[in-house]
């Protein structure tokens, strides 16, 4: 889990001009703001609300905060699935299969962001694996 000293907090300085007239110089003021940088997380990930939240360098060269889906939620996941194809396998397959999309659209409502399709796919491929081996 993430702790509070697994982060370097610096404080900077900002000026920022903020200007009510565009054409007036006389009428700019300056604001001093304070930003939280942080610079540095010890292995550069955490776990927050279900996600793994890490740094990635984009195309462009800038740092950006990804997520994925956290690989304990995941693996829980399929658990509950494999628990509920166990129990309700003899049940009528349209019945199965009714409910069993509405897990996977409760899922996808919930881990189906930017940037975690990949996860999103495996829970599917996955899921359809395990009520295939329970339907057997």
């Amino acid at each position: 889990m993430f702790q509070a000293e697994d982060v370097n907090v610096q404080r900077v300085d900002c000026r920022v001009s903020i200007s009510t007239h565009d054409q007036d110089p006389s009428h700019d003021r300056s604001v001093s703001m304070r930003k939280l940088i942080v610079s540095t997380f010890k292995d550069n990930t955490f776990n927050f609300f279900g996600f793994t939240h890490y740094w990635v360098k984009t195309r462009k060269g800038t740092m950006v905060i990804k997520r994925s889906t956290e690989k304990n939620r995941f693996a829980r996941a399929l658990l509950k699935i494999k628990e509920w194809c166990r129990i309700n396998r003899h049940n009528p397959l349209k019945e199965q299969h009714r409910t069993l999309n509405q897990k996977l659209r409760g899922h996808y409502a919930y881990y189906g962001i930017t940037g975690n399709s990949k996860m999103v796919g495996s829970f599917y491929h996955r899921v359809r694996r395990l009520w295939r081996k329970w339907l057997q």
